[in-house]
């Protein structure tokens, strides 16, 4: 044998062996491939479902009368209600006696009802609370 054969041999081996290596990462490239798409599918089919709780319930006129008549306007304000009734606005130089202030309380929970603000009492917002963390639960908890 002459070195040129023996090097034609050698290069031959070398070649062989680059096509196994190669051969072998197609295959392996090729499995990873089939295995993540196996995990989108899975993923995607048991993908949760976005949780919004339940809206807090509108107020009604007796849970608002609980409320004072800053609270009241405060509730007015934060929810962007158009201006006031007439009515409203014409007791407002009629006096400060309880009648009169009741009047108005319950004139604005009569306002505040008819465009359905929530009741943003204890009750109402713990529940709310509550709800939305049992939709929070940590992974591998049920």
């Amino acid at each position: 044998m002459s070195i040129t054969s023996d090097f034609d041999v050698l290069l031959q081996r070398i070649a062989d062996n680059d096509r196994r290596t190669a051969r072998r990462a197609g295959q392996h490239i090729d499995s990873m491939s089939a295995g993540l798409k196996e995990l989108r599918e899975i993923s995607e089919a048991e993908k949760p479902q976005a949780f919004s709780p339940d809206p807090i319930p509108a107020g009604t006129v007796d849970s608002f009368m609980k409320c004072s008549m800053s609270e009241l306007n405060d509730l007015a304000k934060r929810f962007n209600l158009p201006k006031r009734s007439k009515v409203l606005d014409s007791l407002k130089g009629k006096g400060r006696g309880k009648e009169v202030t009741q009047k108005r309380r319950c004139l604005m929970a009569e306002f505040l009802v008819t465009h359905k603000v929530p009741a943003l009492t204890y009750e109402n917002l713990l529940a709310f609370y509550l709800q939305s963390m049992e939709r929070k639960a940590l992974p591998g908890k049920p």
